[in-house]
């Protein structure tokens, strides 16, 4: 007959490898995969089966808009995820999570303060255990562990849940960094824009688009006068300067469903999808007359000269039936805008 003291170590031996064997599965999910949402199940999942807690969320910060919302959750009804989103208030529950960066264990019950959330409080959660996700000491995160009874986390539970919670940091960082890289591999260097091949890759699905739903799409194409001048008179720098700058101007004057890219050299393209020419005409005027303004003897161009740029508008599918033929087109239509004086916005029309 096994003595009691030896039951118990038994007992909690067999408790720890279920733990260690549930947080070994879950790294290896997480870091097997770049996609954030897998990742972040994967850790929830882990925390419920480890702690034994009616459900499981992460709330992640918007750095834009300094708002925290939940970004995935485990255990509560489907309206659950987004309907939450706030900012930390002084003296309250995120504010201390974020100053101590450790776990906290919170009861309805002796922390009522910390009950004010009108979300949690309709799902009538009694106890959370509230983990930051902190990656080199920046909190990237909360993973709430809760339940709807009163009850304690067991350091062992504990322990399980600070471990998942660095999984979940490095796997958003991993995520932003994918991105990150993701990102810089299909934009521009210099102005930001995307580049020749993921505009290519980009308007090839909207004319498939614009085929399937029989919608209009319109294509800019931009090319800066006399560039060569700018640069063998003020220099390099100068010349990238104005290109910046021109980017700048193209990108704060489009929609956020249409496409700036950098072309080639001083050349741009703006792709705005279901939009005709009748449509698309004024906005390449106005970009056409704010990089007229915005950029005269500014950029240590040391005269009252602005830089000038010649536009060419085309439109599927009224005048071209395919990505070629539509890029093809507005390049003819720029061209004709620098044959009749440059510094100016020409349509395209049938020869």
């Amino acid at each position: 007959m096994k003595h009691p003291a030896s039951q118990d170590d038994s007992k909690r031996l067999k408790q720890e490898n279920h733990q260690l064997k549930e947080l070994l599965q879950a790294a290896r999910l997480v870091f097997s995969t770049l996609e954030l949402n897998t990742a972040l199940d994967a850790i929830l999942k882990s925390a419920q089966e480890l702690t034994h807690t009616t459900a499981t969320s992460i709330a992640l910060l918007d750095e834009d808009t300094g708002k925290w919302s939940v970004y995935a959750h485990r255990g509560f009804d489907k309206d659950f995820l987004g309907s939450a989103r706030w900012k930390p208030q002084k003296g309250g529950l995120t504010e201390k999570i974020l100053k101590h960066k450790k776990i906290l264990i919170v009861k309805q019950r002796t922390h009522r303060r910390f009950f004010k959330d009108p979300v949690r409080i309709s799902r009538k959660v009694k106890t959370m255990a509230c983990v930051p996700l902190v990656f080199k000491s920046k909190v990237l995160g909360i993973l709430f562990s809760d339940d709807f009874t009163l009850r304690d986390f067991s350091e062992s539970e504990q322990r399980a849940l600070t471990v998942l919670a660095a999984f979940a940091a490095t796997a958003i960082d991993r995520a932003k960094l994918h991105r990150l890289t993701k990102e810089l591999a299909r934009t521009d260097g210099l102005t930001g824009l995307y580049n020749y091949r993921y505009f290519h890759e980009r308007l090839e699905d909207e004319i498939r688009r614009a085929k399937r739903y029989q919608r209009t799409l319109s294509l800019i194409m931009l090319d800066v006068d006399n560039f060569k001048r700018f640069n063998d008179t003020y220099g390099h720098p100068v010349g990238d300067a104005i290109l910046k700058k021109i980017a700048a101007i193209i990108k704060e004057s489009i929609r956020d469903v249409d496409l700036a890219s950098r072309y080639g050299g001083e050349e741009f393209t703006v792709m705005l999808p279901e939009t005709d020419t009748v449509r698309a005409l004024p906005l390449a005027e106005r970009i056409r007359r704010s990089i007229e303004k915005r950029t005269c003897g500014t950029l240590g161009i040391h005269s009252k000269e602005g830089a000038h740029v010649s536009l060419g508008v085309a439109c599927f599918p009224w005048d071209a039936q395919d990505k070629d033929d539509l890029i093809q087109r507005a390049d003819e239509a720029m061209y004709t805008a620098k044959a009749k004086g440059k510094n100016r916005v020409v349509t395209y029309t049938r020869p």
